[in-house]
């Protein structure tokens, strides 16, 4: 009768392909491994495109909506973030997606305020500002939009585009970063005067252009509706001022919001004054960005992005032929310009 012997070597070569392809237990790599052509990235959502380049996210974050495209522009998945979940993960979204190219649109405190229209594919999609048919906002904006770009990492590099990322069987970055900017301008405009002007004299502030509609790549597409931003709050004060050594006695203030501001856009401001027993009269008439890139501090789309509240004076004297003229304009404490009075005695 034959014995069998045991064989440790043979059974270490039967149950070896075994342990290459199971668990060994909890935490072992190979329990983590992701079914084949899917990888998995995390997004971290930021804020510190402003003023002081630091994270203010927390401050001002009340949702997140997340669109995923593939390649051929098509919308693969949609999502939104609120606040508080968004305060548990530190501001991060991991998840898996198959091999292909991905571009990743999110905006920030889209209220109902405004509308994202033809969503489901990119080129299409657009984020619009809702009001009224004739495309006038003559309230306050109460929730101020943010456009999440590519982060990049100084000024020159801002390519303002969104991320996009391929997925082959080269593994992903462990992390990528979307930066919200600011979508939003406060405006304020002074129109100070060297006379104290009729008991009932209004001053009527306006900006006009076709930024109330973006694309998804936050630029105006193409042919638009003019929108019109009125002045939802104003003042005026008769305390004197000094500008330069004159003195002023009267400044009417008025409050606006725009949406985007972009180097060349079509923006045009306009400053009206009503006296009593008068024709309106146009004080100013004049393309808005220019004029707020006179200031050095404001000297790309970048800057201008970094920065959402302006306030523009603009100081009027009267001439010896009753016509109103500006001497001065001041952008955020910069001084444009100084026009003398047009002394000429006229026939």
């Amino acid at each position: 009768m034959m014995r069998t012997v045991f064989n440790p070597t043979f059974l270490l070569c039967f149950l070896f392909p075994l342990l290459l392809s199971s668990c060994l237990g909890e935490g072992d790599l190979n329990c983590d491994e992701l079914p084949a052509g899917e990888q998995q990235l995390t997004l971290k959502f930021l804020y510190n495109i402003n003023g002081d380049h630091e994270d203010h996210i927390r401050e001002v974050v009340d949702s997140i909506d997340l669109y995923i495209y593939k390649n051929t522009g098509d919308l693969f998945l949609t999502k939104r973030f609120y606040s508080d979940e968004l305060y548990e993960t530190n501001f991060e979204y991991t998840f898996t997606l198959n091999a292909g190219t991905y571009t990743f649109v999110a905006w920030m405190n889209a209220s109902e305020e405004y509308i994202n229209e033809e969503a489901t594919t990119l080129p299409n999609a657009t984020n619009r500002i809702i009001c009224n048919g004739e495309q006038h906002i003559e309230t306050e904006i109460q929730s101020a939009l943010y456009y999440a770009y590519e982060d990049r990492k100084s000024d020159t590099e801002h390519g303002n585009k969104p991320l996009t990322i391929t997925i082959d069987e080269n593994p992903p970055h462990e992390k990528y970063y979307l930066n919200f900017a600011k979508n939003t301008n406060n405006i304020q405009i002074d129109a100070i005067f060297d006379r104290q002007l009729p008991t009932g004299s209004e001053i009527k502030a306006t900006i006009t252009g076709k930024n109330g509609i973006v694309s998804f790549l936050n630029r105006c597409p193409g042919e638009q509706p003019v929108y019109t931003y009125h002045h939802y709050y104003s003042d005026q004060s008769t305390e004197t001022r000094t500008v330069h050594e004159n003195t002023y006695y009267q400044t009417f203030s008025s409050f606006l919001q725009t949406q985007r501001l972009w180097e060349n856009d079509d923006l045009e401001l306009t400053i009206i004054l009503q006296e009593p027993g008068r024709n309106e009269e146009v004080l100013i008439s004049q393309s808005l960005t220019p004029l707020i890139m006179q200031n050095p501090k404001y000297y790309n789309d970048f800057m201008l992005e970094r920065f959402d509240n302006y306030k523009l004076q603009f100081v009027f004297e009267k001439d010896r032929f009753d016509n109103w003229y500006h001497v001065e304009i001041i952008v955020n404490n910069w001084y444009l310009v100084r026009i003398e009075a047009n002394l000429d005695v006229q026939p």
